[in-house]
């Protein structure tokens, strides 16, 4: 209308005439200046709510990184454990619980790890710098070495100089332990080999110095270098055979032995030992038994040392037995297990010995001398060899009665059908 006013004033419209058109653009522009501000309200509305679902969406795919971190950490073998800055543990992988006896998600360190050399190497990282070393778990297992590494994290959100830790976790006792018995079997090979090599080298110097002029001293000297030539012989043998044995620890040959022929050659191998000691060997298989499905080689193996060792400590007069019966197995496989007993009435092994008895080199009575003594490598065969075909070996003495070798080995005797017949392998 103020519009109007001045317009009619100005040019000598008559009021009436431009009133209603004033009010008419006035009219459409208040209607352009309201949608003008509820469109903007509209825009400032959108824009909040964009806001909000990208936030929404940010915050997800921030859980999802986390949930997928956290399933990888729980994947990992190896135990791991992430330590806050605070020295609180955050995350414990399932290796880290098992290795622990529990989940230590929520303890401090010291609580954690009750050792104290175990606590101070995270203890340590917090620094900033890698921390490692090497402890020892008592479990109730038995006693582990552990190697443990502290890896330092910076968290963006803290301003001091603390810093989190990841520590990882690896059981190194295997390795420990087969680096000690190689360490072990090199000490304990060089001086099985020098004992017999010094006996020959004194011979010779002896026979060199005073054998010329005196034939008895010459003779008995020789028959000592033939007894070492003989233990330098046998030594190497066992030796080659522990090292095939260990070598088809991933091939094995299974096909059908004839375990009965296989027995009765054996014991031929040691007839003349013994007529010479007065011995008889009973061989005793079962007849389900007669033919198994085995490894020729690694069976021969078996039967050979645990004949030789029951015919070289068995009483003299007395009766060495070799029986082999059927283990029922599962039934799954079609296949029963094998179980050989190798039994002698001799010296006997002190019940505190016959847990190191496979050990390589081990003599549970190191005094013996002369055809009696062994290398220490027989036992040791068997258990590698029985080792590779799935089963195990085992002992039962009685001090200065008697010893019985136990070999037992899985799904080597096919089961026999309902009409008592065994197929053929």
């Amino acid at each position: 209308m103020l519009v109007a006013l001045v317009v009619s004033a100005s040019f000598g419209v008559p009021l009436w005439v431009v009133a209603p058109g004033a009010i008419v653009l006035g009219t459409l522009a208040t209607v352009a200046l309201m949608r003008a501000v509820d469109a903007s309200a509209r825009a400032d509305v959108m824009s909040a709510e964009q806001f909000a679902e990208r936030l929404a969406m940010a915050r997800a795919a921030e859980e999802d990184r986390a949930r997928a971190f956290e399933a990888i950490v729980c994947a990992i073998d190896s135990p791991t454990i992430a330590i806050d800055a605070s020295g609180v543990v955050t995350l414990c992988n399932p290796a880290a619980s098992k290795l622990f006896g529990a989940d230590c998600s929520g303890l401090s360190v010291e609580e954690a790890f009750t050792q104290p050399d175990l606590a101070a190497i995270p203890i340590a990282a917090m620094s900033g710098a890698t921390r490692a070393g090497r402890v020892r778990l008592t479990r109730p297992t038995g006693t582990l070495l552990v190697d443990v590494v502290a890896t330092p994290y910076r968290a963006e959100d803290r301003a001091d100089e603390r810093h989190g830790v990841v520590l990882t976790l690896r059981d190194v006792t295997e390795l420990a332990s087969a680096a000690q018995l190689k360490t072990d079997f090199v000490a304990n090979a060089s001086h099985e080999l020098r004992t017999p090599l010094a006996s020959i080298r004194a011979a010779v110097e002896t026979i060199q110095d005073h054998g010329a002029d005196d034939p008895e001293t010459r003779d008995r000297f020789l028959r000592t270098i033939s007894k070492a030539a003989t233990r330098l012989e046998a030594l190497c043998n066992d030796l080659l055979d522990l090292s095939r044995v260990e070598a088809t620890e991933q091939s094995v040959d299974l096909r059908p032995v004839a375990f009965a022929e296989l027995c009765e050659e054996v014991a031929e191998v040691f007839a003349p030992v013994c007529r010479e000691r007065r011995l008889a060997i009973e061989v005793d298989i079962d007849r389900a038994a007669r033919t198994v499905r085995s490894d020729q080689r690694l069976l021969h193996a078996i039967m050979k040392n645990l004949v030789e060792n029951a015919v070289k400590f068995a009483y003299e007069g007395t009766t060495v037995r070799v029986s082999a019966r059927v283990a029922p197995g599962n039934g799954r496989s079609g296949y029963d297990g094998l179980r050989i007993e190798v039994a002698d009435k001799g010296i006997g092994i002190p019940i505190s010995l016959q847990s190191r008895v496979f050990e390589r080199f081990f003599q549970a009575d190191p005094s013996r001398a002369g055809s009696t003594r062994g290398t220490g490598l027989g036992l040791a065969i068997v258990k590698h060899a029985a080792r590779s075909l799935g089963g195990r070996v085992s002992v039962d003495s009685v001090w200065k009665q008697g010893t019985t070798m136990r070999v037992e080995i899985p799904e080597a005797v096919q089961i026999a059908s309902d009409d008592g017949a065994v197929s053929a392998m």
